[in-house]
């Protein structure tokens, strides 16, 4: 997903004695794979903030409570319509905690998973190991998936707040 152009730049930069951190919603490992490509080392910040390395080395991790994060995922799962929930864990896992039943997100999923290109994160389906991370203190990130319809949409706004 990044072009030969903009990895001789980014190379040439890091070189230079410049620094560069890649910063993304996903876990580092995904950060990580940037500087795989450009052959360098650098920071990476992950899951919307929650680790952080440097040179592939995790140097800060801030993860869920795991009764403050079951509270959420009841509070969730009992007021919201949702579709499905994943979770990121500090060993760089990405769990989707059940298959979805609906055909129809299933096949959206799998067009999803599809069109991210090269930098796409694996994932699994388990629900055991979904509760063994939230359960055990290990989760970076959560996720609901409320869908893409505007009453979705409404509904994981009115769930934000």
């Amino acid at each position: 997903m990044i072009s030969n152009k903009t990895v001789k730049m980014l190379q040439k930069f890091i070189d230079e004695g410049n620094y560069l951190t890649v910063v993304s919603g996903r876990n580092y490992g995904s950060c990580n794979d940037v500087y795989k490509k450009l052959n360098r080392k650098g920071y990476a910040i992950g899951c919307n903030g929650s680790v952080i390395s440097e040179a592939g080395k995790v140097i800060k991790k801030s993860t869920f409570e795991p009764k403050i994060l079951n509270d959420v995922i009841e509070f969730i799962t009992s007021n919201y319509h949702i579709h499905g929930m994943y979770v990121m864990s500090d060993n760089d896992e990405l769990i989707l905690r059940e298959r979805f039943s609906n055909l129809v997100y299933r096949v959206v999923q799998k067009l999803w998973y599809f069109y991210q290109g090269a930098l796409r994160s694996p994932y699994k389906t388990n629900k055991k190991r979904f509760d063994e991370i939230v359960n055990t203190g290990h989760a970076l990130k959560i996720m609901f998936l409320f869908g893409v319809s505007k009453k979705s949409i409404k509904r994981s706004q009115e769930a934000n707040k």
